[in-house]
């Protein structure tokens, strides 16, 4: 039997009855897979099946606008659950959303183009138990498949989010790991914008790593575009950290310095009736301290702009509808 579920309010007080004895949940955001999703669940469903304990996975459609909804609607499968948001809010935001009605005593998260194995799962969990661990996050041991700049700006990535931040990120650890109930608790009270490669390893739970080989993506492409990848840096950089304003109050003061210095030699060519050579000087002066300036109010303005955002409290996402199968 189908029960639905539909927003009336704008708001995220969305009610969802409590099931008890799930021991897992798996929460999946994808956006525009309907190549991938039917393959996905097959998998998927082949791997927990396995488990023998009680499950549910919950899909979360950020927004859509293929056949997707059609597909897994076709499926029967009595665990299958569908969270539809009312419009693209990005994979993070999904993915919180997708945090926000798991019910399992463990979450385990991943993508749906089968890049990241669903029989991974068994060994996320098995060692979170083993070693009672609160996160234990899937490592990806090989990136053959991806282009020469897509292997040097992840590298890249992770190691200027490591230094400006100062958060331990584990490298080529993305969203495939699991959590307990505990951890999940914890940061669906956060009302912060939520990184989570970032926020998890900011906590400081105690943590483990399973290493695996990714597959090829199974249909489709990926929805990580640069321009998102930047966005996901400037978020985590922002949201993490003051190090981006030192940065540019260091290099206000060494300017200013060199300006102080500049001066004096300026004095010096007027005491002694040395004719300054020309406006090159003055110019790259003024277009060098011109340029921190705008840098500096720029990067103070991301700060502000996230503390207006926040003040205002409006929901990241808005569900759409909920259906249990």
């Amino acid at each position: 039997m189908t029960n639905t579920h539909k927003l009336d309010e704008f708001t995220n007080g969305f009610q969802i009855s409590q099931e008890k004895g799930i021991e897992l949940s798996i929460v999946t955001p994808f956006f525009n897979e309907e190549h991938a999703l039917f393959a996905f669940c097959t998998c998927l469903r082949a791997a927990l099946d396995n488990f023998k304990m009680r499950y549910e996975v919950i899909f979360v459609d950020d927004g859509s606008s293929d056949r997707s909804q059609e597909v897994l609607g076709s499926i029967e499968w009595p665990q299958c659950k569908i969270l539809s948001l009312l419009h693209n809010v990005g994979h993070q935001t999904a993915l919180e959303a997708g945090y926000s009605v798991a019910q399992g005593n463990w979450i385990a998260s991943l993508d749906a183009d089968l890049q990241h194995p669903p029989s991974v799962i068994q060994s996320l969990y098995d060692k979170a138990i083993s070693e009672e661990l609160d996160v234990v996050y899937a490592v990806r041991t090989n990136r053959d498949e991806d282009t020469l700049f897509k292997r040097v700006t992840a590298k890249v990535f992770y190691r200027v989010i490591r230094w400006i931040s100062g958060v331990a990120i584990i490298p080529n650890a993305a969203d495939f790991r699991i959590i307990s109930r505990r951890v999940l608790s914890i940061i669906n009270q956060l009302p912060e914008e939520k990184v989570f490669r970032l926020l998890l390893p900011a906590l400081g739970f105690r943590f483990g790593v399973v290493e695996f080989v990714a597959n090829p993506r199974v249909a489709g492409s990926s929805k990580y575009s640069i321009k998102k990848m930047i966005g996901l840096a400037l978020s985590g950089a922002i949201g993490f950290s003051l190090i981006p304003l030192r940065i540019a109050s260091i290099c206000g003061m060494l300017l200013s310095f060199c300006g102080f210095l500049y001066m004096f030699y300026v004095l010096y060519c007027a005491w002694t009736d040395v004719s300054v050579s020309g406006w090159a000087s003055i110019i790259i002066c003024i277009l060098v301290i011109g340029g921190m300036q705008l840098f500096a109010l720029g990067l103070l303005g991301e700060y502000v702009g996230r503390i207006f955002i926040a003040l205002k409290q409006r929901p990241r996402f808005i569900i759409d509808s909920f259906i249990s199968k």
